[in-house]
């Protein structure tokens, strides 16, 4: 997994993900639907890392969800999940394995809309971290190679005539193209490794959880083709 942005809203969450699947030299391999959504509540989940961790982290999370909904999930589910992931896993990321990163967002029965995040290991460049604890996350977030501030000073304002998930829209696009301009390091690579590669890539899908429900669509695709690197 190599970019999300989570986007949270009074009325709905946004949350977008890339689709290019790279081996370690950043060759393109596949090109994969990178969310995964409950069957019987709003929620959407997405991961960083380990690909085989990641995907069974989501099956995971959204079976809990479809059983207990989205409070249970937060309020049970969740909590013991994480103590026994802290409590299993050390020794397997200790040595390398396990580095994954997931992030979820849903409308929550007694909350309204909510994301979180959380990684199984410490990482030098975020050191507020905790591993297996939740991060407190800002309204708009972001997973992957940030943004510069220049880039950022590029965004527009809403315009009047704009809806808010059309303005979302715009705004997971535009961001997602300035991480993909960003050389950077592979989720949780060496600090030692000062090789950089453009990660963002295959196409944009915008995840859109109301208490309504949950919808994915493709927003945007770029040229990429699979056998070769991604170029910005």
């Amino acid at each position: 997994m190599s970019a999300y942005i989570s986007i949270l809203t009074p009325e709905a969450c946004f949350l977008f993900t890339d689709a290019a699947a790279y081996d370690s030299s950043g060759v393109i391999q596949k090109f994969a639907r990178k969310v995964r959504t409950a069957k019987a509540a709003p929620f959407a989940v997405t991961s960083r890392g380990n690909q085989f961790l990641g995907d069974k982290l989501q099956a995971v999370f959204c079976d809990i969800v479809d059983l207990h909904g989205v409070d249970g999930f937060l309020d049970g589910g969740l909590p013991e999940l994480l103590a026994g992931m802290k409590a299993d896993w050390f020794r397997d990321v200790a040595s390398g394995h396990g580095a994954v990163e997931v992030h979820f967002s849903a409308w929550s029965e007694s909350r309204g809309p909510v994301h979180a995040s959380f990684q199984t290991v410490e990482m030098a460049n975020r050191p507020s971290i905790i591993p297996f604890e939740l991060a407190v996350l800002e309204p708009v977030s972001v997973g992957g190679p940030p943004p510069s501030q220049m880039a950022l000073a590029g965004l527009r304002p809403k315009t009047e005539s704009e809806s808010l998930a059309e303005y979302c829209a715009y705004l997971g696009v535009a961001l997602m193209q300035m991480m993909r301009d960003e050389p950077a390091e592979m989720s949780f690579q060496s600090d030692d490794d000062p090789t950089r590669f453009h990660l963002v890539g295959g196409h944009v899908d915008m995840t859109v959880i109301t208490p309504d429900g949950t919808t994915v669509d493709r927003v945007h695709t770029w040229p990429d083709q699979v056998g070769v690197p991604i170029a910005a």
